[in-house]
């Protein structure tokens, strides 16, 4: 026996074509939005990579050889170069050793934090008091880790960059190191936006 109901076998009711072509628009319309939002994603890759290049080559080098760290443009805008440091305390057992020998050659030892994990049993909290001088005659397991802060890192590589007796070996410590521009517009006062 034949069923005229335009329900299929699972009970879901048919979509007319009506809504089909409108389903049809708007996926057409999502994925012609999403061509265009990868365009735009991709051009602005490009000028981000265009505007690093004049901000970390381009600019510091001709301010480097105009001698000067500040540039005033006529328009009232502001160019001004600074020194960076990107990275941290590398993970890489080599340039980490690396760099904690060169702070403490440099006088920068006050800057490494020294952290000791210690694992006691259950019952031994007394001798946790007494930490680090009874730690190997009680024969107890300890790890040992060194650090520095990542901030106060670069500050004291910046510090040494400043008293111009070299740049610091930036390579061997797995840091990067670069002079930037950076660019500031004038600021528009609220007079100024009204007229």
């Amino acid at each position: 026996m034949m069923n005229d109901d335009p329900r299929d076998l699972f009970g879901f009711v048919a979509p007319s074509q009506e809504q089909l072509t409108t389903i049809s628009a708007w996926a057409t319309k999502g994925l012609e939005l999403a061509a265009e939002i990868e365009q735009a994603e991709a051009h602005l890759k490009e000028l981000e990579k265009e505007l690093v290049k004049i901000e970390e080559i381009e600019l510091p080098k001709a301010m480097m050889a105009a001698g000067t760290k500040e540039f005033k443009l006529t328009n009232g805008g502001k160019i001004t170069l600074s020194d960076i440091i990107q990275g941290g305390l590398s993970k890489e057992e080599e340039k980490r050793e690396f760099t904690k020998q060169w702070f403490i050659d440099n006088g920068g030892q006050e800057n490494i934090k020294d952290h000791f994990e210690i694992d006691f049993t259950k019952g031994n909290y007394s001798r946790a008091i007494a930490l680090r001088k009874l730690l190997q005659e009680h024969q107890v397991h300890f790890d040992e880790f060194e650090s520095i802060h990542s901030s106060t890192m670069k500050s004291f590589l910046l510090e040494k960059v400043r008293e111009e007796k070299g740049l610091p070996p930036f390579d061997k410590m797995g840091l990067r190191y670069l002079k930037k521009a950076y660019i500031k517009k004038k600021k528009e006062r609220a007079s100024e936006n009204e007229e």
